[in-house]
């Protein structure tokens, strides 16, 4: 079967930048794609292409990050098959939370591997801390090999969701002091969660383990630090992954282009998150609604080179137009390119991947070259505005409306403060006043300060005085108290031995009335018992009268086909005697004596009426189900002795079977078969 991606070309190219070639330093960027296929849940074959890159950071503390770049585009591969062969729901949060994490653990484990199969060596331990020692750095990465990168997920999980509840309980002002039992009660209480872990010992366990693995793998996972940014496309959807700086453009197909990606505000200068962070959360996914013709990614060593907007969009024009012309041979001369490029731009490591519709690029190749000439001019005019941006006279408008503004808030805070300084004014005058009004000299004032000095001392003596005597009264309290704890014990010894006694008194009472009940219960199985073995006799002796009665009919069914056999070969012989049947005519007597007045119930029909036509003609067999020689019984409704049971227990009356109608058959009297028609009092069901 055809797919949509059968038309899709992929490419990666890689090269070591400038300034590393003049340090001797190797290439860390890596860059990787490719075509493959795998199957869904439905067990449906999915076509897909990726293309990925991966810049892995320069400074001597990722000293392994060249290895790490190469492990990034490994890892999202494993990643994207694994998704693609799970998740139904390609859209959904829930599975693109799943997404980066696959992609994080599938790194782990390969960094992981790798520092089991080449151990860091004593030089390479003082690069990333000159305190630790060989031992200790070994005690760290046996742990990061008993441990999985799941089991590290869902211990920080817990964590979190405990720490987010004691958060909740202090924004109550409840004062927790790291006390376990305390958030788990309280937690229960205003919060109606439970804390996940069994007990204190549990939650200190994971706290132990949780900061022992977190500073393990911040202390290793850092050698191999690196950016990561990816896009995949199947037969079913596109999307794109980025962790770290780096771009990634879109062409779609009315030529245009764009960043799908968002950016991430992280990224400063040569500040980056990185994959040896494990922050899935930094992980940015962007899924396409419609297909894109072409997605190219490159390292930073591009964007830096070519700067951002227009400049670097007419770059990834530049490469649509001449893979739309050349085919995929011009990767082999944008390999060759790409030693100069970074020698006269960033002179960092430069790598690209990307895939495109060859088809759909063929077609837009004069679209985007138009597109390409317009975003040179562009580019140009974004220039010249940015020489003239001071002299923009909407900025300086927009500029002066704030300094206007700013004004006005100015002139409403300081009408505030000379508010309040007129307030404070006014108190002021008004302490003076009294001030005078009750002392006339400075020597009343003295007066009466040390009268008000004397009378405190008075006072602070009185309190002493009390606080003895409480004291005192305290002593006395606390000898009440303890008296009164003892007596409280005694009270609830005493209490708890009622308690018990009370209990076993209910225990036997309900033991007794549960006795008794059973014992009636005994008594009225053993009477329904009898009654049901009487029912299931009756019924039996008329499940066996019934059987004898069916068989009796049977008997008579072969008797009454040999008979219509018989009328049926005497018609043909009158047939054959009469000649032409075409013109016989029945005369019209016959017709009022043979046919009713009435149209015959079909549900009522036996066999002593006429028959359909329809179901019944001289070469086939009578439907049994319809025709009976007695009774009109219904053979789907004939049940096995369980069944008639099950009819008792429901309380169903059975049908009442009038036998003695059908004991005596005269096959060759049509007279006795019309009788016995009449008298039949059941309908056919």
């Amino acid at each position: 079967m055809k797919s949509e991606i059968d038309s899709f070309q992929h490419f990666s190219v890689m090269e070591r930048g400038a300034s590393h070639k003049e340090k001797n330093m190797p290439l860390q960027d890596f860059a990787s794609s490719l075509r493959g296929e795998c199957s869904d849940k439905e067990n449906k074959t999915i076509n897909y292409v990726i293309a990925s890159i991966s810049d892995g950071h320069g400074s001597s503390q990722h000293f392994r990050s060249d290895r790490g770049a190469k492990f990034a585009c490994e890892a999202v591969k494993e990643a994207f098959c694994e998704f693609m062969e799970k998740a139904k729901d390609f859209s959904s949060d829930k599975n693109q939370n799943k997404l980066k994490d696959l992609i994080y653990s599938k790194w782990y484990e390969m960094v992981i591997e790798d520092i089991s199969d080449k151990p860091f060596k004593e030089n390479d331990i003082n690069i990333i801390d000159k305190k630790d020692e060989q031992k200790e750095f070994q005690r760290k990465i046996d742990i990061l090999k008993k441990y999985s990168y799941d089991v590290f997920k869902k211990v920080e999980r817990k964590l979190k969701e405990y720490k987010q509840a004691e958060k909740q309980l202090k924004d109550f002002g409840i004062p927790l002091k790291d006390d376990f039992e305390k958030v788990k009660k309280l937690s229960k209480l205003y919060l109606q969660k439970e804390i996940p872990f069994e007990d204190e010992k549990d939650w200190q366990g994971y706290n132990k383990y949780y900061e022992n693995i977190k500073g393990t793998l911040n202390y290793l996972l850092t050698a191999y630090g690196c950016t990561l940014i990816s896009v995949l496309s199947c037969d079913k959807f596109t999307l794109a992954v980025q962790i770290g700086d780096g771009s990634c453009v879109a062409f779609y197909k009315d030529g245009s282009c764009n960043a799908p990606i968002p950016e991430d505000k992280k990224n400063m200068a040569n500040i980056t998150t990185s994959l040896c962070r494990q922050r899935p959360d930094e992980c940015r996914i962007h899924i396409f609604k419609e297909r894109p013709v072409a997605v190219f990614v490159t390292s930073d060593g591009i964007v830096d080179s070519y700067g951002t907007g227009e400049s670097l969009f007419n770059f990834y024009r530049h490469l649509c137009v001449n893979f739309s012309e050349e085919g995929i041979n011009f990767k082999n001369d944008l390999q060759n390119r790409l030693s100069e490029i970074s020698s006269k731009g960033s002179k960092d490591d430069i790598s690209i991947s990307g895939i495109y519709d060859e088809c759909e690029l063929s077609k837009l190749k004069d679209v985007i070259k138009k597109r390409y000439e317009k975003g040179v001019y562009q580019a140009r005019l974004n220039a010249i505005e940015d020489e003239n941006n001071d002299y923009n006279i909407n900025s300086l408008k927009s500029k002066l409306k704030d300094m206007e503004n700013k004004e006005e808030k100015r002139k409403e805070e300081i009408q505030k403060s000379n508010k309040i300084l007129e307030f404070l004014r006014d108190r002021i005058n008004q302490f003076k006043n009294w001030f005078s009004t009750k002392f006339k000299s400075e020597k009343a004032y003295e007066k009466w300060k040390d009268e008000k000095i004397s009378e405190l001392y008075e006072i602070s003596k009185e309190i002493k005085g009390l606080r003895l005597e409480i004291h005192d009264l305290f002593e006395k309290l606390n000898e009440k108290e303890e008296k009164l704890d003892k007596k409280e014990e005694e009270f609830d010894n005493l209490n708890n031995k009622l308690k018990e006694c009370n209990n076993k008194i209910s225990e036997y009472t309900q033991n007794l009335k549960k006795r008794r009940e059973q014992e009636e219960n005994i008594a009225d199985l053993e009477k329904e018992n009898e009654e049901q073995k009487q029912k299931y006799k009756t019924y039996k002796d008329m499940y066996d009268k019934f059987k004898e009665d069916k068989e009796k009919n049977l008997k008579n069914k072969t008797n009454y086909e040999s008979k219509i056999r018989e009328l049926d070969e005497e018609i043909n012989e009158l047939l054959k005697n009469i000649g032409n049947t075409e013109n016989f005519e029945i005369p019209e007597e016959l017709l009022e004596s043979t046919f009713p007045s009435e149209p015959i119930n079909q549900e009522s029909i036996y066999p002593a009426e006429p028959i359909n036509q329809e179901n019944t003609s001289p070469t086939e067999p009578i439907n049994q189900e319809s025709i009976y020689p007695a009774e009109p019984i219904n053979q789907e409704s004939i049940s096995p002795i369980e069944e008639i049971i099950e009819r008792i227990m429901l309380k169903k009356e059975a049908p009442q079977l009038n036998s003695e109608e059908y004991k005596k058959e005269d096959t060759n009297d049509e007279q006795a078969i019309e009788e016995r028609r009449k008298n039949t009092n059941i309908d056919v069901q």
